[in-house]
């Protein structure tokens, strides 16, 4: 154990349903560990703008969030596509590049991508790139 703090501590007067505990290896050497301190349907999740450069030479897709983005999703039509990652949070002022690839390793057409969030609804879609206004 490395440390013991009381929801009290963390949390410093601010409501629990507007905070998210990140633990992060000193190292580097695991990925962030994100708990929530309320059941996701008592969340004050922020309305969050997402940012999405799409890069169709190298497969892939980078998400920006401006605040706390919870639940990022990316759809894409399609059959036998896999995703580096998917469904996950990014914190604010955080990005996440998501490759995207095919099973029999074909080019993959990023024509009618999306990307939503729970707390960011609205899309505006371009060639190049995608942003959603919550």
């Amino acid at each position: 154990r490395v440390a013991r703090l009381t929801e009290e501590e963390i949390l410093q007067g601010r409501p629990a349903n507007q905070v998210v505990v990140c633990l992060r290896s000193a190292q580097g050497v695991i990925p962030d560990n994100l708990y929530y301190l309320r059941d996701q349907k008592e969340l004050g999740l922020p309305e969050t703008t997402l940012r999405v450069m799409v890069d169709e030479e190298r497969q892939c897709v980078t998400v920006f969030a401006e605040r706390l983005a919870r639940f990022v999703k990316i759809e894409l039509p399609g059959e036998m596509l896999t995703f580096s990652d998917n469904y996950f949070d990014l914190l604010p002022g955080t990005s996440r590049t998501i490759k995207i690839g095919h099973l029999e390793g074909k080019k993959v057409a990023l024509d009618g991508l999306t990307v939503s969030a729970l707390n960011a609804s609205r899309k505006i879609m371009s060639e190049t790139s995608v942003e959603i206004f919550g």
